[in-house]
């Protein structure tokens, strides 16, 4: 049973993401060393939550697995106060969605049998877009009647890809007695480098929903920015591929920029005072770059350099422009 008074502000600013840990992103997922990307994180000082989905594969379980053993092996996160434990539910295939309230509890329960961890702290009805309002509204309820009846979760919320519509089905839940006020909402690829529009709405997400928590994901854009081939699954249209493929990377190299550690930082730069940035890894040393990305803007007082300012306003202002700057791809229905 979940503790009623722990608190999300005890989050600390990079959460670990899991999508990574899935056939999606990685070959051989099973194979990949989450334990030490688990220790190193959580020894960092900057880690003690970690952000998955039933969606993503085998995620829940490799994660599950790994925190009984750094547990058994490094006697760490021994505690369950000492770390938080964040899933979605809802989507179960590329095309496949089931918010139906049986299905909601039934998931909810498979993943604190699958992450081992007892209870959840926060549970996001996933990809809210792909669904109509009625359905999500009845998802909504069985998480509320799972955190206050139930207590196997302490916070619920949505997760997405418009943050017009996230914003407005924030609203709306305040209308509903049987769900009222959400918890926490995850927004992802509107808080990079190729789209800000998630640090302007920030505050008004938050204040008009009574938000407890808004989380940024997905700051490489789903490798739109990681300065390597983009993966083909990528949702935007050929022509932003194609001008990170050639103009964005032609200015990175004349500049000697690394287009990921700039957009990491930019990202964690624009979002620390909102909200935990999530961060997906594939290894020890990924994680390493975005933990010192991470402290080399704390010396900076969590402000971009001149230099780094410099790079930033001129890929978004003179290479993506009017055009590219912000551009969306259909998502869902809404």
């Amino acid at each position: 049973m979940a503790k009623e008074d722990k608190s999300l502000t005890g989050i600390k600013p990079l959460v670990l993401g899991g999508a990574v840990f899935n056939y999606q992103y990685n070959a051989d997922p099973q194979n990949m060393d989450i334990v030490n990307i688990l220790k190193y994180g959580i020894e960092s000082g900057l880690v003690n939550c970690i952000d998955t989905s039933p969606y993503y594969g085998p995620s829940e379980t490799l994660l599950g697995e790994s925190i009984a053993k750094l547990q058994e092996t490094y006697n760490l996160w021994t505690n369950r106060d000492e770390y938080y434990v964040i899933t979605k539910c809802g989507r179960l295939k590329l095309d496949d969605f089931d918010y139906s309230r049986e299905w909601i509890r039934k998931s909810v329960l498979r993943s604190i049998e699958r992450l081992k961890c007892g209870y959840l702290d926060c549970v996001y009805l996933h990809d809210i877009e792909f669904n109509n309002e009625v359905e999500i509204m009845e998802a909504l309820k069985e998480l509320h009647k799972l955190k206050e009846e139930d207590k196997l979760i302490l916070n619920f919320g949505i997760s997405g890809y418009p943050i017009d519509f996230l914003h407005k089905i924030a609203v709306e839940c305040l209308k509903n007695n049987e769900i009222g006020a959400l918890d926490c909402i995850l927004s992802y690829c509107n808080g990079c480098l190729q789209n800000n529009m998630l640090f302007k709405k920030s505050y008004k997400m938050i204040n008009e929903g009574h938000l407890k928590m808004l989380s940024n994901a997905s700051i490489l854009s789903m490798s739109l920015l990681c300065g390597q081939k983009i993966k083909e699954f990528h949702p935007c249209s050929l022509e932003l591929k194609h001008v990170f493929d050639t103009q964005v990377k032609t200015y990175c190299d004349q500049e000697g920029i690394n287009i990921a550690e700039l957009s990491t930082k930019y990202a964690i730069a624009e979002f620390h005072d909102m909200g935990p940035t999530v961060v997906g890894v594939s290894n020890v040393f990924e994680l390493q770059t975005a933990i010192d990305t991470f402290r080399s803007l704390q010396k900076q007082d969590m402000q971009l350099n001149e230099t780094e300012l410099k790079h930033v306003e001129y890929i978004q202002n003179e290479i993506l422009g009017k055009k590219f700057m912000n551009m969306t791809w259909p998502s869902g229905k809404h």
